[in-house]
């Protein structure tokens, strides 16, 4: 009788980690700790967790398949990880947390037509989504509350494969973003915006995206993240498309594209702007506006076909243009 209770629970294990499987630990206390592994196609997997910054809450999912689907929320003190392998997989984490808590959620994707959300509140925030395959879509949003000159916020995305999407947005100064494309008609969006209610405005934020391959397209705002903020991207491949915003003071700006059909565009406004932008190839248009004072804008372009403007209004501008 034992041995036949053993085998029929030892079956209902297997059964619950294969095909439709359904997960959903739900942990209330500090401290909390989740790892769910499933097998198969449809799988679904359900994970709330709420902590202190006395406790560490910490998840892991697995998911070996197609059509699965893994959500995870977490408050306090918290750390996410999220892998899947397979077509169709769903990925979204959520985590939330007041002052310097540090919060980190981290998405693996392999396979197509795959979708990853990672959403943090708080402060202290680590974000990061690696996707390889095709028709992907990577979305990373951070939102940091008044917390402090401690507070870190960091999302990265890798994406490698072709017609990928990939969309970071940041709401606090002192931030930093970097997404990196390899492949073909890939979209990449980054944008930063400063909280003006934040104790952190004198700290700057950084923002890089660099994409490699064919037909992609980058785009770049920054608005009022703080002194001494950076913005950079680059290109390199055929008929890629660059455009950058910049509102604020002291902020800083460069672009690359190394190919043909290229465009690159800057928008700036405001004091003590610095902007360059380079371009090797052909048939490029490249174009930089300016407002404010003290500002710097440089654009080289080489090969046949180029054009170039450059728009400057306040004082101190200093502008140079060479083209080949």
């Amino acid at each position: 009788m034992r041995s036949m209770l053993l085998a029929s629970a030892a079956l209902i294990a297997l059964t619950s980690a294969a095909i439709a499987n359904e997960a959903g630990p739900s942990n209330a206390a500090a401290g909390n700790e989740a790892y769910v592994e499933q097998i198969g196609t449809g799988n679904i997997n359900k994970q709330d967790q709420a902590g202190n910054a006395g406790g560490l809450s910490w998840s892991k999912n697995y998911q070996n398949g197609d059509g699965n689907s893994a959500d995870v929320t977490q408050n306090g003190r918290t750390e996410g990880r999220i892998s899947q392998w397979g077509d169709g997989n769903d990925a979204r984490q959520e985590q939330t947390g007041t002052g310097n808590v540090r919060k980190s959620a981290k998405t693996e994707q392999r396979g197509d037509d795959n979708r990853g959300l990672q959403d943090q509140h708080g402060g202290g925030m680590s974000a990061k989504i690696d996707q390889r395959g095709a028709e992907n879509v990577a979305e990373q949003r951070q939102t940091a509350s008044n917390s402090g000159n401690h507070a870190r916020l960091e999302a990265i995305t890798l994406q490698t494969g072709e017609h990928n999407d990939a969309y970071i947005t940041q709401v606090s100064y002192g931030a930093f973003a970097k997404q990196d494309q390899l492949g073909s008609d890939n979209t990449a969006s980054i944008g930063q915006t400063g909280d003006t209610s934040s104790s952190r405005q004198g700290n700057p934020s950084r923002a890089e995206q660099t994409q490699y391959g064919t037909g992609n397209e980058a785009l770049l705002t920054q608005h009022s993240v703080g002194a001494r903020s950076t913005a950079e991207q680059g290109q390199y491949g055929n008929f890629n498309e660059l455009e950058a915003v910049q509102t604020g003071t002291s902020n800083e700006l460069t672009q690359i594209q190394v190919g043909n059909y290229n465009f690159a565009m800057i928008g700036q406004d405001g004091a003590s702007n610095n902007a360059m932008q380079l371009q090797f190839g052909a048939s490029h248009h490249a174009e930089a506006h300016q407002s404010g004072t003290g500002n710097y804008s440089f654009q080289e372009q080489s090969g046949a076909g180029n054009r170039s403007i450059a728009t400057q209004t306040g004082m101190s501008n200093f502008s140079t243009i060479t083209q080949k």
